[in-house]
């Protein structure tokens, strides 16, 4: 009987653990299917989309990867799925190409983070120098803030088709993308419903928000999913597809002023929870204000090392060059409720403000902490010298420095050279006094040197932990 309700416990979470992941989706435009026996298109679930992009010399390259579960509920069979967003370019200005298997080198370091963990590092080596047990180290994070293919153009192929007009077509891996522009958003719904599908009427508001301004449409359909699972995965395949197992996308190459991507139209998915992740190959600001995306979590800043080779046909993403790295990316993450995304993100080339000192931070981190650690360690024996000791008995100023230097082989070094640099200066009489009494079995108890210790750790981890937490403030 246990068995079976364990069984039965087992059941509904996965069965709730399915139906949650089937609320997810991505932004990028929208994403619709029609299925067999069914002439409507309906919004697909996107999985799963991560969009790269790159300025040169005043081309956005951007290069959209969809995770599309083309499988509605029901399990009906898929007839082809349709995939529309929009770009702010006419249609003279922009290119095409439907690709796979496209990923940049994005295992960086996060600079935010590691600044994070070098103020960390900081502290932790502070008390642990001065051998202090491990709990109290790992409890000092409190302390720091972590918020190929046929390409068709020219005057001559142009079709119009009720108010639309197609500027470019593409077959390629079972996918038709074309390059499309409307005379009003009435058209484009038309055409999208003499194309075999329908969608709600709510798109034709959000679709006359580009209409007139300049922009072009970018539209994909997978006309035949067999062959477009077979390019991807050369394999023969079903047209039910797991979640997260094949990938669409779509290379647009456009003329523009700024960097650009498509939001607005995302909002169709209503209240699904929906990400967005936009791999920049270079650091980018939003374009109102310089310095918003520094300390605005959506934003992440990273560094890659070393030279990554590059697939020859994705030199044109990378400016004709054959490798990429040594070089700050960008990364730009959102999730949420579809109905609250912001609109269409505009951002541009450059750095922001104080990401420069994140990156001299981390790169000369060693050097600095080194220095500090030194010149602290040196002042801290100065100033518990003049506490603990009368001026009889006190080493000179170079000589108190000089013995905190001894901190840099930790407490436990300092101690010793102070044990034998400290007896040197007391006097004569002291040392025979102090003879006379160990003769008789008995030990005097040197508080004075033994303050200074206590005094010198005390001085030492307060202008340790303060910087730490100085730097905090400043760099975080």
């Amino acid at each position: 009987m246990g068995n079976i309700n364990r069984y039965k416990v087992f059941r509904s979470l996965l069965i709730f653990i399915c139906s949650f992941l089937q609320l997810i989706a991505s932004s990028d435009g929208g994403v619709f299917v029609s299925v067999k026996d069914d002439p409507f298109l309906h919004l697909a679930d996107e999985n799963w989309q991560v969009a790269y992009i790159n300025y040169v010399n005043g081309v956005e390259h951007m290069i959209i990867s969809v995770t599309t579960n083309l499988e509605l509920d029901g399990g009906k069979e898929i007839k082809d799925a349709f995939w529309i967003f929009p770009i702010p370019a006419e249609p003279d200005d922009v290119n095409i190409d439907i690709v796979k298997d496209f990923k940049m080198p994005y295992k960086g370091i996060n600079i935010r983070r590691r600044v994070g963990e070098n103020i960390q590092w900081w502290a932790g080596l502070t008390l642990t120098s001065q051998v202090f047990p491990i709990p109290i180290v790992l409890a000092f994070p409190i302390l720091v803030k972590t918020r190929g293919g046929r390409s068709i153009s020219g005057e001559d192929d142009l079709r119009l088709l009720s108010g639309v007009t197609e500027h470019i077509s593409m077959e390629k891996m079972g996918l038709i993308t074309k390059v499309i522009t409307a005379k009003d958003a009435d058209a484009l719904y038309n055409y999208l419903k003499e194309n075999g599908g329908e969608i709600q009427e709510d798109a034709k508001k959000i679709f006359q928000e580009y209409i007139g301004k300049d922009y072009s449409f970018v539209v994909s359909w997978v006309k035949n999913v067999d062959e477009y699972l077979r390019s991807l995965k050369g394999e023969k395949s079903s047209k039910r597809v797991s979640t997260l197992e094949h990938t669409l996308q779509v290379y647009v190459k456009f003329k523009t002023d700024k960097i650009y991507y498509p939001m607005l139209m995302t909002r169709l998915y209503g209240k699904k929870y929906i990400q967005i992740s936009l791999y920049f190959a270079k650091p980018v600001v939003i374009s109102e204000k310089d310095d918003v995306s520094l300390y605005d979590y959506n934003w992440g800043y990273f560094y890659l090392k070393g030279k990554h080779k590059i697939d020859p046909q994705y030199s044109d993403f990378y400016a004709g060059k054959d490798y990429y790295g040594d070089c700050v990316y960008t990364l730009y993450y959102w999730s949420g409720m579809a109905q609250d995304l912001p609109n269409d993100l505009w951002v541009k080339e450059g750095f922001p403000k104080g990401l420069n000192k994140w990156i001299y931070f981390n790169r000369f981190y060693w050097i600095i902490f080194g220095l500090s650690y030194m010149v602290f360690s040196a002042l801290s024996s100065l100033l518990a010298g003049y506490i603990s000791f009368s001026k009889e008995t006190r080493l000179s100023n170079l000589g108190l420095m000089g013995l905190g230097l001894f901190n840099c082989l930790t407490l436990i070094g300092f101690t010793i050279a102070g044990n034998k640099i400290l007896r040197r200066k007391r006097s004569q009489s002291w040392t025979e006094l102090e003879a006379e009494i160990e003769k008789e079995g008995l030990k005097i108890a040197n508080i004075y040197i033994r303050r200074f210790y206590i005094w010198f750790s005390l001085i030492f981890m307060s202008f340790m932990i303060g910087s730490a937490i100085l730097l905090n403030e400043i760099l975080l």
